[in-house]
């Protein structure tokens, strides 16, 4: 066990993975809890710029101001998916009008 546990401290990711599958054969689950794991940070991270995005609307930020700061917690994909979505706003607003 204890030789188990000392390899297990020199690896990381999958080849701890790895190691633990060979000694373990429940740990085929070891892949699911990873994912669990990554979905749960990503819902704390979502609660965080909910939360930073109330405060600031309380403080009576520039709507303008609390998008930009939001927005810099966000990937780059989902800060261009963000732009496009409001371009295409815009030019339906600009349409109608």
């Amino acid at each position: 066990i204890f030789e188990l546990a000392e390899e297990l401290g020199n690896l990381s990711g999958r080849a701890r993975d790895d190691v633990l599958r060979r000694s373990h054969p429940e740990s085929f689950f070891l892949p699911i809890a990873d994912k669990l794991e990554n979905r749960s940070e990503k819902e704390v991270q979502q609660v965080r710029i909910i939360i930073e995005g109330i405060l600031m609307i309380q403080e009576g930020e520039n709507p303008r101001l609390i998008e930009q700061k939001l927005n810099a917690h966000l990937e780059l994909e989902q800060r261009i998916q963000h732009f496009e979505r409001m371009l295409r706003r815009e030019k339906g607003v600009q349409a109608e009008g």
